[in-house]
């Protein structure tokens, strides 16, 4: 038996090239191309006892063939046993041999281990931090047609304000393209973001949707979540409650990662959102409870602040103030501009706790400056009445004026009731009146 002809073989029943798909056979062939020494054959084996194609997954195993592969000199093992380094799978994490592998990988002209050594220089992993050497080999592994380094030098020229190089849109563009074009979902969604926000091209919100549908395709979180975003908006498509529905149920079963972990809490709490008000599905409050409980404990600082109105308000449990307070509490210190606006609304009416003007003003205050809009309106009272700060009109006409800007309905109708009444302003009723049209047409 040919060791070489075994594994060419193995690899078109891998992939399903002019016949069926079969891992049991490509398992058995590469098996066999291994045990002719094959160093291919030896990295796949490797491969198959990792991913369970085949057989089941057997991660000593993996770790000895790649291993053996490795130290032969085969560059696709010497990259594989680095990532199992990087990640600690089965063996202790260690950074310094990762570099070391990644460096051998890289070495030998293998393209993911030439990005990927980029990596390491970029964030310190087993080395110095060395941007200009992080570059130089993402442009290598970009121009050998490695799509995820053309993502990182694009992503580089375009979102790091030039790390290792100037800034370049487009290039940037270039590269996403390139890589979408060969099939990297990462590229997909953010060229799709360059179509939708109008960045070095004309905006088209018709090729951002194709693209963000073709990344959630490819199971890019990214790009789901930014689907389920277009049918909700209606961005290069209908609107859709139904399927935006059915794309955060997606993201709230997935998430394998740190970012797509986090992801997947996002869609976890929207999906909570749409049982609470029935978007796309029947309105179930225990289900939303459950949601955001599942989130708010894993740490997801919306999740806390939707569970804690659940709370205050008696919606599905009983209504339980101390609760509410402990998780806006939770909720602010995570930095949820919602979460901190609402601690300082219980501060200032003593919801769940004492009554304390000064952390209220403090919290509303931050929250304001942050851009939230409730927190502006909230800020406004306190300086119209004169609650635990001087008494300022100016002050309260520019917060309600901000939040009125920002559309909160509050705001708008404060800001009417001020041009009639001349708080912080001269009268003027024209504008009063359509305030309070705008307002009452908002609901």
């Amino acid at each position: 038996g040919n060791n070489i002809a075994q594994y060419n073989l193995a690899l078109m029943y891998k992939e399903g090239k002019c016949v069926n798909k079969n891992d049991g056979k490509a398992f058995e062939l590469f098996k066999k191309s291994a045990e002719g020494e094959n160093l291919s054959g030896i990295n796949m084996l490797g491969y198959c006892y990792e991913n369970g194609i085949g057989t089941d997954t057997n991660m000593k195993k993996a770790f000895e063939l790649y291993h053996k592969a490795a130290n032969l000199g085969n560059n696709v093992a010497q990259y594989n046993l680095a990532l199992m380094y990087k990640e600690g799978k089965y063996v202790d994490k260690n950074n310094g041999k990762a570099f070391e592998f990644f460096k051998k990988s890289a070495k030998e002209e293998d393209l993911n281990g030439i990005n990927m050594l980029g990596y390491c220089y970029e964030y310190g992993i087993g080395t110095n931090i060395d941007l200009q050497i992080a570059f130089e080999l993402y442009r290598k592994a970009a121009n050998l047609g490695n799509s995820i380094a053309q993502y990182n030098l694009a992503f580089r020229y375009c979102y790091e304000y030039g790390i290792g190089t100037n800034i370049d849109l487009q290039k940037a563009f270039e590269l996403y393209q390139k890589a979408a074009n060969l099939g990297n979902n990462i590229a997909r969604y953010n060229f799709a973001l360059m179509y939708k926000e109008g960045k070095c091209v004309n905006k088209n919100d018709g090729k951002a949707f194709e693209l963000f549908k073709k990344s959630a395709e490819g199971e890019n979180l990214s790009g789901i979540n930014m689907l389920g975003y277009c049918y909700e908006n209606g961005i290069g498509t209908d609107i859709n409650m139904k399927k935006e529905f059915e794309l955060y149920h997606k993201t709230a079963n997935l998430g394998n990662n740190a970012a797509q972990y986090n992801l997947a809490l996002i869609g976890i709490n929207m999906l909570g959102y749409y049982y609470v008000n029935g978007i796309g599905t029947n309105i179930d409050l225990q289900k939303a409870f459950e949601l955001y409980e599942k989130a708010a404990d894993l740490g997801n600082n919306i999740s806390q602040y939707n569970l804690a109105l659940m709370y205050k308000e008696g919606k599905y449990v009983d209504k339980n103030n101390g609760k509410a307070f402990e998780l806006f509490k939770k909720s602010a210190n995570g930095e949820d501009l919602n979460g901190i606006n609402m601690l300082g609304y219980c501060y200032e009416n003593g919801i769940g706790t004492d009554i304390n003007e000064q952390k209220a003003y403090e919290l509303y205050q931050k929250a304001a400056y942050l851009g939230s809009i409730i927190a502006q309106y909230n800020l406004a009272l306190m300086y119209k009445e004169g609650k635990y700060v001087d008494k300022s009109n100016d002050k309260a006409f520019e917060l309600f004026k901000k939040s009125a800007e920002g559309e909160d309905l509050n705001g708008i109708n404060m800001l009417g009731y001020c041009y009639e009444y001349g708080i912080g302003t001269n009268i003027n009723l024209q504008k009063a009146f359509e305030l309070y049209e705008k307002a009452a047409d908002l609901g």
